[in-house]
Order: structure tokens, then C-alpha cells, then sequence
């Protein structure tokens, strides 16, 4: 029996109990929120302003959207939208079909203290003043800081601090208006005036806290405040309501109950609380610093009143050590299994203390009652390595926009998003090798941080030499682990006649980093360009690597390796075809910066790059375009002379057409550049890096191992790299992959359930065990309320003894009988 197999029976073996079979109609209930979505982003970019001039931030929820003028601190349009599309289709729809079309329907505020009126006279002065702190599937929490309140006088309010927080969900939004002051102040109201007008289908107001605020209306508007307070150092003062959408309910908070129980590796009961302006019940998790121990807290949700009612929960730490920069969120039945229903992550460990929000919504039908284990895990998801994407709150690290950090296992970061370019570098920043000695003076450092090889860019369009950056990027978080990551970034250059929709995904892995993006550009009008790359590795300004050679080649192995020009902003090579099967691009050689880049006697590890286009097709001035095309550019960040590689056009191309389009597959790899370097426990691999270290040869057994062939019987074969099946018949099949090398994720989608699941092994005439579903912490799964189907996504690990590439035959089930 090969090793990998040994190591999943030994897995079946530890005696975890086996899960009854369900028929998961209580389950399938539960997470009918699964495909929720609510959208956060700048629908002129980061940078721009509106026309106005404001800075101005928008929420797309799955029935309303918003508009935040956060240069005035207030909520200039809402309303409800006709129509409820799926994620992936809502975030292509553009600011003219979301935005447009809202009713006016400012919500403003003021405070009074002691009978003297001070209205905001003006929200964040600068891009910084609006903070991200949390993003995902199911909550945009935005904060507008800097608020200057005024009054008819015309006479500043000094000496206090007011913010406006936003927690929008998918169905409505919750805003606060926040006081506090140096001084003790007497008699202080916060209140919020929202005027829904007639006109389109506005928002209905909702007092959050009818026990602390009154709510009137006057005239057309609803009038809100709190009740007078005394406001003291410290203290705060706030009004908060909600704007909902019509047919949504809010959670009932006095109703609902929601208990938490530590399993391991603390047994205590946990604080819940709810939160009226967050919107959700909070458990407040217990300590663990070790990284290698996932944490099972037991839960309790009970709704006990006749009606159906959302459940919002936020699974959250905010004090103790913990493995912060990887951690999967898994949501499961009582036995362990998860039941498909996503949890946001959102955390942030520029602050002190550091914090976490594991954030789902639960569908609590008419008396139901459930007991479910919410499981956080680390380095380790079962027996493999766990794989996160998650959104990183900046708060003190300098900026505050939405940053996403992708990580496999918890020693630090594996690749950095900046889906706005707000650092001004690059979409793809930080990269990372993969279990390759860590950073520092301490030699042999394992489990750590390593060293920064990034960066990486998407879409590079420059018009007479300035770059036309990406506005509207919405972020669309479908997968966001332990098994494997799918989240998707949707924009427009400005002015909106060429989209961007770029599908990043990772996966669990035991070897090395590798990142698949589907890259889709489409053109709606007319676009000139003076520069156009579909793709960079290595980025202008995002590109302090040293390097000896570029190779190129394709699936037969390399057809020239040289040595480029380096630095100078300018093309050596621009608009070269890229011949063959599977063409891939290798940046090898690389070596570490002299001081001060990397101090004097680090031990840490280097690492290599490569690039493989998996799949090209595109129609580029109004023609079809069969082969992709490569450049390399010459680049000077920091100062440092390098060379960037880039999916470009052909020659002779300076205008795109009405109709054009990409649609590319791209996989960046970074591989470790010595066997001595790497401590991963895959043994072909540290095979291949005896034989290949350090060369394009192991780019070239990348992009060969990856070229899969994948037949199925009772399924459809969807996609070959990532495997998706689509089963057809019944609950049983039968798939085959020829090929592989290192760890791929599999997922079987059009299931009726997500357990009793079972894989195995044809070899040689035995059936080898390879998976269950009793194996707790080897599988994700996915449930889709549209069709009330299941995904099921484990790893493979495709290595075979010496490199072989044969046949491997499995055979799986999802049947209860």
C-alpha cells in the first residue's frame, strides 16, 4: 500500500465514530442562508471620489443596497432592489443597475447637549478616516471616523470624538452614531433623522434599542434619539437604527437561545451575548495558543416561537495568544460533520489585543431546537494541512481598507490580496514559501514565517503611461476553507468599459504554494491602451527579487532559458507567442537581497517562481487570438534593478474592441529551492527537490503533473484542475485521474446529502479505503438552497512512488441505504 494510503487508514483506524446517516432535512433548514451575500466596495475605487467630490462608500445586499457619503457621515441613498441574482452574477452588475436607480433617502445625525443642536458638518476628510474592519459573506462592517459636528452658530464641537458604524448583512443594514468626550459633558442625545421620501422602494426604519431611544415621526422624517445622558471620560453616547428590507425579519433577540459549551481544549460554558448594533448573538470563545489543537465548542439554539427567524452568530476571541494568521471557522452536526454552511472569517492582528469573528447566520424554523459543534481549526484540518482566505482588518498597521490573506497551515502568510491597490502596489503582494526554514537569525526555524518573494498582478491596463486601476471591485467570498478557498474579485477600469473577474483559489497542501486564477476580462466599449497585461508575476511596483534566469516552456519540457536585462522600465521582451501545450514560465536562480533588505546572518529560506497558463482563449481586436503571449519587463522597485514576466497581447494590438474578451487559466506556483531547505513531510516532493531543486525542472513537473486526465462514470466532469464532478446519477460513481503531482482538491457537487460519504481505491484488484465521512477533519462540504444539493471537497494526494504517472481509479458513495 503506498503511503499515502497508510496514512488515511490510519486516519479510518483512530477509532472516531462513525456518523449516523442522515437524511439532513433539519440540516438542509439550517443553513437555508448558505448562499446569502452582502457586497462592501468603492463603486469609483478606492482612490476616486464621486462627482461630486465626496468620498463615498456602497453595500449591495442581497434585496437593498446603500450609498455612504463618508465625506458627510451619512447615508445618502437606499432602497430596496427588484431582484435577488446569485453572488457570482451580482457581482458583475455595475454602479448604473445597483446605485442609480436608489431613491434619496438620506439618514443624517446630530447630538444635543444641553439643549444645543450640533449637526455633522462634515465625515472623513481622507480615503484613511473610512475603516474595513470586517468583510465577508454575511457582514461589511465600515466605520467613517473623523466627524466634525457643528452648530447653527456655526461653532465646532471641540474636545469629542463622533463615528458612524455601519454592520450590513444581507437583507439590512444596522448604522450607529457614536459620541464620547475628554471631558465629562451633561444632558448629551444622539439622534438620527431618516427621510425615506416616496419616490422608488426605500428602506423601513427599525429602532434598535426602543428601551434607550424614542423614535417619532416628524413631518416626512423618522426621527430618532437617545435618551439624556451624562457623558463621562470613557463613556459613549449612541442612536442606532436599522434599515430593512422588505420581506426580512430581523433577529428576535429576546426569543432566540443560544447556549455554548467548551468540548476541547477548554470544557467551560462560554459567554453569549447579543448585540442590538452588530446584529448578532456573540459566543466568546476560550484560550488556545497551540496551533496544532483544533478547538470543538458544543452549541444550543433553540427558537421557540412559531414563526421562522434569522439567527445571526459571531464566534469571536479577543483576548489570549492564537494561531491568528491561519484559522478555519467550521460549522458541524453534532457528531462533527460539517454541514455546509459557510462562516465568515474576520480578524485583525495589527491591534491589541488581536481579534477574531467567525460569522454565520443560522435558519431557525418554527420551534426548532439544535444541537450543532462550531470547530475552529489552525495548521491542521484531520490529517492535512488547513487552507484560509480570509479579510484582514488594517487598524494599525497603517492603512484601513480591505486587505485578504490567504494562508496554508498557521506560520504566517502564503499570499496577500489588496483587491484596491490602497497600498499602491500591486492586487497580489505578499508571497510565501510553504514549510521552508523561517526568517531570522535562528537556523533550522520551522513553523514560521518566511520569507517574502511576492508580488503578482492581475489586470494591467495603462492608457499614455498611467494605469487605469480597477474601481467597483466587489469581493465575493464563496469557499473560504479548510480544504480549499474560492473567492472571487469583480470590477471595472474606469468609466467601466472593460470588467475584471478573477477567481483566485488555493488548496490544502503538504508540499509547496500554488494559486489557480481564472482570469475573465470582457469589453463593452471601445478601449485604447499604451500598455496591456493580462497577468504579471512579479509586479512593477511590487518586485524586489533577484533572479539568474527565465526559462520557457511548455508540457514536452524547456525550449530556451536565459538571462534577462534587468531594471529600466522597459520591455526586453514584449508580444512573444508562448508555443505548445501547457506553456509555463519559470524565474529561477533567485537569491536574497543584501542588507538592509534582509539583515545581515538571516538563516531563512529562499524560494523560486513559476507561471503556467492552463487554459487561454481570447478574441482581441476583434480576433481570435489562439496562442497566449508572454513579455518581460524591466523593474526598479525599491530601488532594486529586476524583471517581471507578463500574459500579454500580440503585437500590433493598441485598442480593444466592443466584444473582445480573456478567458485564461493561470497557476502561480512558489517552490522551495533546495531539498535541504524544505521539512514538509511529502517525500516525492523532497525527491524531486534533490533532483530538480533550483532549476525550471520543477516548474516543468508542475505544470506536467497538473495536466490531469479526469473520466467519470454517474458524474459529469466539470473541471480537471481543481476535479469537480458533477454526480448524475444516484448517490454513487466512479472517476479516474491519470497524472498528478502533490495534493489536489476533489469536489463531487448534485449531491442529496452531505454524509454518510465514503471514497475508495481500485488497486490491483483491491478496494482500499481512502475517506469516510467519519474521518471529522479531512472534508468540506457546501450546501446550495437553491436546488437543495451538497458539494463535498476533500484532498487527494496524486503523488505516486518515483514519479509514475498511471491510472488511479476510485469509487465513492453518498448513500444512506
Amino acid at each position: 500500500m503506498h503511503s499515502w494510503l497508510r496514512a488515511f487508514a490510519l486516519c479510518i483506524l483512530l477509532g472516531i465514530p462513525s456518523i449516523p446517516a442522515y437524511s439532513n432535512p433539519e440540516f438542509s433548514q439550517l443553513a437555508a442562508h448558505a448562499d446569502d451575500y452582502v457586497f462592501g466596495f468603492y463603486p469609483y475605487g478606492w482612490r476616486n471620489r464621486d462627482p461630486q467630490g465626496d468620498i463615498v462608500f456602497a453595500v449591495q445586499g442581497m434585496r437593498y443596497a446603500l450609498l455612504l457619503n463618508a465625506s458627510r457621515a451619512c447615508i445618502e441613498k437606499a432602497g430596496n432592489i427588484d431582484s435577488t441574482l446569485p453572488a457570482q452574477q451580482a457581482a458583475h452588475q455595475g454602479n448604473h443597475a445597483i446605485l442609480d436607480p436608489l431613491p434619496a433617502t438620506p439618514v443624517r445625525f446630530e447630538v444635543r447637549i444641553d439643549g444645543k443642536i450640533y449637526q455633522v458638518a462634515a465625515g472623513a476628510p481622507r480615503p484613511e478616516s473610512v475603516l474595513i474592519q470586517r468583510m465577508g459573506k454575511f457582514v461589511v462592517n465600515v466605520e467613517v471616523r473623523d466627524i466634525t459636528l457643528r452648530s447653527a452658530d456655526g461653532k465646532d464641537l471641540e474636545n469629542t470624538r463622533a463615528d458612524l458604524i455601519a454592520f450590513c448583512w444581507p437583507d439590512h443594514a444596522r448604522l450607529t452614531f457614536r459620541l464620547s468626550a475628554e471631558s465629562s459633558l451633561a444632558d448629551v442625545a444622539v439622534a438620527a433623522r431618516y427621510a425615506p421620501g416616496t419616490a422608488g422602494m426605500p428602506l423601513t426604519a427599525v429602532n434598535l434599542l426602543p428601551e434607550a431611544q424614542s423614535m417619532r415621526e416628524e413631518g416626512a422624517e423618522t426621527f430618532l434619539e437617545s435618551s439624556l445622558v451624562s457623558l463621562n471620560p470613557g463613556e459613549t453616547a449612541t442612536v442606532s437604527l436599522a434599515l430593512l428590507s422588505r420581506d426580512s425579519q430581523l433577529p428576535d433577540a429576546d426569543s432566540l437561545r443560544v447556549r455554548a459549551t467548551g468540548i476541547a481544549p477548554y470544557t467551560q460554558d462560554l459567554l453569549v451575548t447579543y448585540d442590538p448594533a452588530a446584529g448578532w448573538f456573540q459566543v466568546m470563545l476560550g484560550e488556545n495558543a497551540d496551533i496544532w489543537t483544533t478547538e470543538r465548542i458544543q452549541l444550543s439554539a433553540e427558537n421557540p416561537t412559531e414563526k421562522t427567524l434569522p439567527l445571526p452568530l459571531a464566534f469571536s476571541k479577543r483576548r489570549g495568544g492564537f494561531g491568528i494568521t491561519g484559522m478555519s471557522p467550521v460549522l458541524c452536526d453534532e457528531s462533527g460533520a460539517p454541514i455546509g454552511l459557510p462562516v465568515q472569517i474576520s480578524k485583525n492582528w495589527h491591534c491589541k489585543p488581536p481579534w477574531f469573528d467567525g460569522v454565520t447566520v443560522l435558519n431557525m424554523g418554527s420551534r426548532a431546537q439544535y444541537a450543532l459543534q462550531f470547530r475552529l481549526a489552525y495548521a491542521t484540518w484531520g490529517g492535512t494541512f488547513a487552507v484560509s482566505h480570509a479579510q484582514l482588518a488594517l487598524e494599525g498597521w497603517g492603512t484601513h481598507q480591505l486587505w485578504d490573506e490567504c494562508a496554508i497551515g498557521s506560520f504566517g502568510e502564503s499570499i496577500t490580496y489588496d483587491p484596491d491597490i490602497n497600498l499602491n502596489r500591486s492586487m497580489v503582494d505578499d508571497i510565501r514559501p510553504l514549510m521552508v526554514w523561517g526568517m531570522g537569525k535562528e537556523p533550522q526555524r520551522k513553523w514560521s514565517w518566511t520569507h517574502n518573494v511576492g508580488g503578482a498582478d492581475f489586470l494591467v491596463l495603462e492608457q499614455d503611461g498611467k494605469r487605469q486601476i480597477l474601481g467597483r471591485q466587489k469581493t465575493e467570498y464563496e469557499a473560504v476553507g479548510p480544504v480549499l478557498t474560492t473567492v472571487r474579485y469583480s470590477g471595472e477600469t474606469p468609466g467601466g468599459a472593460l470588467q475584471s473577474h478573477v477567481t483566485t483559489q488555493s488548496w490544502s497542501s503538504d508540499d509547496c504554494v500554488r494559486a489557480l486564477y481564472t482570469l475573465r476580462y470582457d469589453v463593452s466599449a471601445p478601449v485604447s491602451f499604451s500598455r496591456l497585461a493580462f497577468f504579471q508575476l512579479g509586479a512593477d511596483n511590487y518586485n524586489t527579487n533577484l533572479f539568474k534566469e527565465i526559462s520557457r516552456g511548455n508540457l514536452n519540457g524547456v525550449q530556451e532559458t536565459w538571462t534577462p536585462p534587468m531594471g529600466g522600465k522597459q520591455y526586453s521582451r514584449r508580444h512573444e507567442p508562448l508555443i505548445g501545450d501547457v506553456p509555463w514560465l519559470a524565474i529561477t536562480g533567485n537569491e536574497k537581497n543584501p542588507p538592509p533588505f534582509i539583515a545581515e546572518g538571516d538563516q531563512g529560506a529562499w524560494a523560486d517562481r513559476g507561471m503556467i497558463v492552463r487554459r487561454w482563449s481570447a478574441r482581441l481586436g476583434g480576433v481570435d487570438v489562439p496562442l497566449p503571449h508572454y513579455a518581460v519587463f524591466g523593474t526598479e522597485d525599491g530601488g532594486v534593478p529586476s524583471a517581471i514576466l507578463e500574459l500579454s497581447p500580440p503585437p500590433g494590438l493598441t485598442t480593444l474592441n466592443a466584444g473582445d474578451f480573456v478567458d485564461a487559466q493561470v497557476e502561480m506556483v512558489i517552490l522551495p529551492q533546495r531539498a535541504e531547505d524544505y521539512y514538509g513531510p511529502n517525500a516525492a516532493f523532497a525527491a524531486a527537490l534533490r533532483e530538480y531543486g533550483g532549476d525550471w525542472r520543477l516548474v516543468h513537473r508542475e505544470a506536467k503533473g497538473g495536466t490531469l486526465k479526469v473520466t467519470a462514470e454517474a458524474a459529469t466532469v466539470v473541471s480537471t484542475r481543481p476535479v469537480v464532478l458533477r454526480a448524475t446519477h444516484g448517490a454513487k460513481g466512479v472517476f479516474s485521474i491519470e497524472g498528478g503531482c502533490g495534493p489536489l482538491a476533489i469536489t463531487i457537487t448534485n449531491l442529496k446529502r452531505y454524509t454518510p460519504f465514503s471514497l475508495h481505491r481500485r488497486h490491483e484488484g483491491e478496494t482500499i479505503p481512502v475517506l469516510s465521512s467519519s474521518d471529522l477533519g479531512c472534508w468540506q462540504s457546501r450546501y446550495h438552497p437553491s436546488n437543495g444539493t451538497y458539494d463535498i471537497t476533500f484532498i487527494l494526494p496524486l503523488d505516486l512512488p518515483g514519479g509514475i504517472s498511471e491510472m488511479q481509479t476510485f469509487v465513492w458513495s453518498c448513500d444512506a441505504s
